[in-house]
């Protein structure tokens, strides 16, 4: 979550209705009746406060703003290591392919016992990488789901 912008906004709609109800109580002259004395001290200090729900409406808009971007990078980000992950995930499937093949290539029958085993072993890592190359593409599928998109079949 992106951190809080300065209270820029907040601080200067505090001061702003402050100056806006003094001046506005200054401006009232103290000599006239009390009920229209009391009506223009209330309206001033209600401009005032208009004037600070102005300035933290604006602080909270560009808050707003800055979460809203923050959500779009994250989406933007998200997107691209899916893509990154599954080209990386059909390059590790065509590399296993080809690493399986050229196992298969050799004759294990013509081999010492220590090499086969050796071959056995090398055979079997093959395998548990296209377990972890369908795992990656996983992972590829959920983070494209996050954003309502579907791999590519």
């Amino acid at each position: 979550m992106p951190r809080p912008r300065a209270h820029f906004w907040l601080l200067v709609g505090a001061i702003a209705g402050l100056i806006v109800g003094a001046v506005g109580s200054a401006w009232t002259p103290a000599a006239a009746s009390s009920p229209p004395r009391a009506l223009r001290l209330g309206l001033s200090w209600l401009l005032g406060l208009l004037v600070f729900w102005g300035c933290a409406a604006l602080y909270f808009r560009s808050n707003w703003a800055v979460a809203v971007d923050a959500l779009r990078h994250g989406e933007t980000l998200r997107r691209k290591a899916a893509e990154r992950l599954e080209a990386s995930v059909l390059d590790g499937q065509r590399w296993t392919v080809t690493l399986r093949d050229n196992l298969e290539e050799v004759h294990a029958d013509s081999l010492p016992s220590r090499q086969r085993l050796y071959l056995d072993g090398a055979r079997a890592h093959a395998d548990k990488l296209v377990e972890v190359f369908e795992r990656c593409a996983a992972v590829s599928d959920r983070l494209r789901d996050c954003q309502g998109e579907q791999r590519p079949k």
